[in-house]
This record gives C-alpha cells, structure tokens and sequence, in this order.
C-alpha cells in the first residue's frame, strides 16, 4: 500500500518497523487514506484470525506438532 501510494509512510528495514502518517479528514486525500488504513488494518485482523484458526486446526488434529517451552 505504500508503493502504491495508497497509504503514506516509510519503512525503517534496520529496526524492522513501517510508519504510517495519519492525515486528517479535513486534508486533502485525509478521508481516503484514513479508510486505506482501517481497510489495511481490517485485512490484517482478518489474516490473524485465519492463521490462528488454522494452527489451532492442526494442533488439535497434530497434538505432536505442539511445542512445549521450558517455563
């Protein structure tokens, strides 16, 4: 979304973090970039929720694919 100009920000690749700048709605271009980002942000939600899904699928299916950590 950033290379396409759809959202604005930069990515710092040494500290491995993307900043978005948060335009108001009252600038130009504020209300689409701020939809831009709740739409990003839905999307991600949505691929979190999907992989949790799926892990807990195969774990439940899989229980030796669990990783136990030392406490």
């Amino acid at each position: 979304m950033l290379a396409e100009k759809r959202l604005s920000g930069s990515i710092d690749q040494p500290e491995s973090r993307i900043h978005f700048e948060h335009a108001h709605a009252s600038e130009e271009g504020g209300t689409d970039a701020a939809e831009a980002l709740r739409a990003f942000d839905a999307q991600i939600e949505h691929i979190c929720r999907s992989v949790d899904v799926i892990a807990n699928s195969i774990v439940a299916k899989h229980p030796e694919f669990t990783v136990v950590r030392p406490a």
